[in-house]
Formats: C-alpha cells, sequence, structure tokens
C-alpha cells in the first residue's frame, strides 16, 4: 500500500481549503483528519512525498514501487 505524503503541510491545508463548498466547522475537520492519516503512515508499505509543482516525481515513485512488485 502507498501512502502519499504532502511536501508541506501548509500546502496540504491550502488544498483543503480549495475543495468544494464545505461549512466551517466541516473545513475545521479536515486539517485534524489529515494529521491523524499522516501519524499512521507507517502502517503503509511505502510513503511518498509530493511535493508542489513536482506531481511527475511523485508519480514516479509511485509507477515504480507499482512496477517492483513489492508488498
Amino acid at each position: 500500500s502507498i501512502f502519499i505524503l504532502p511536501g508541506k503541510f501548509s500546502d496540504l491545508e491550502e488544498r483543503l481549503d480549495m475543495r468544494a463548498n464545505k461549512t466551517t466547522e466541516e473545513k475545521e475537520l479536515r486539517p485534524n483528519n489529515a494529521r491523524r492519516e499522516i501519524s499512521e503512515k507507517d502502517e503503509f508499505d511505502v510513503q511518498v512525498v509530493n511535493i508542489r509543482g513536482q506531481l511527475d516525481i511523485t508519480m514516479s515513485h509511485i509507477t515504480g514501487f507499482i512496477r517492483s512488485g513489492r508488498r
């Protein structure tokens, strides 16, 4: 399994905030949920950092993991 981490948490917060219109309460919950999920990253086979503006590198890492057949 693959866990995709944000390069910076502030980037993740910005992306979460730009998503569909939500109530203020829902917008406040999203970063908390993300922190909880990130704290569980070690349960995954591999972690990939998604750095803003470098999607091609992120995808290369993910593709390489999938092609390797590792579990």
